[in-house]
């Protein structure tokens, strides 16, 4: 009769000790998987990122482009202005003043419009960049707390399981 209760609970012995080995095969499983997936986020967001500054990289080259294009032709109309000033000097000194001052207000004017008008590009520019960047990390943020939560009820579950599992393996149900 002992023996036979002995056996038993050899037995019972052999299985907890292979449900042990499934639970720790199971969450190695589940570990690795995770970490997998992980990984595979976390390059995708490498990526994003990195396509991302080389796009701001090339829109700040061209950016330089065009202010180095602007500023050559300001240039030119520059040296073209002062070859006529020294055409007109032989006219009359007084004459010649008064036009560069009306043409330097103006040039300024316009120059300060147009420096305006690009900090205003680029500041519209920058903050749609960085509210997109907002909304694309918030979104990860989620996704990232709705995987936490379903691998939280996975785990409890699955403990949960195991639990009952064993309760009715001693006999308690």
């Amino acid at each position: 009769m002992v023996e036979v209760v002995i056996q038993r609970l050899d037995k019972l012995d052999a299985k907890v000790d292979r449900l042990e080995k499934k639970l720790d095969d199971g969450l190695e499983k589940l570990n690795q998987k995770i970490d997998s997936g992980l990984q595979k986020l976390n390059d995708k967001i490498d990526a994003g990122l990195e396509r991302l500054t080389d796009k701001m990289d090339a829109s700040q080259q061209a950016l330089s482009d065009k202010i180095d294009a602007g500023q050559r032709a300001l240039n030119d109309k520059i040296d073209a202005s002062q070859r006529a000033l020294n055409d007109k000097i032989d006219a009359g000194q007084k004459a010649l003043n008064d036009k560069i001052d009306a043409g330097q207000k103006a040039l300024n004017d316009k120059i300060d419009a147009g420096q305006n008008s690009l900090n205003n590009k680029i500041e519209e520019s920058s903050q749609r960049l960085l509210d997109r960047m907002d909304s694309r990390f918030e979104a990860l943020n989620n996704r990232l707390d709705r995987i936490y939560y379903l691998i939280f009820m996975l785990l409890t579950a699955l403990i949960a399981g195991l639990l009952a599992l064993l309760a009715k393996v001693m006999g308690v149900f």
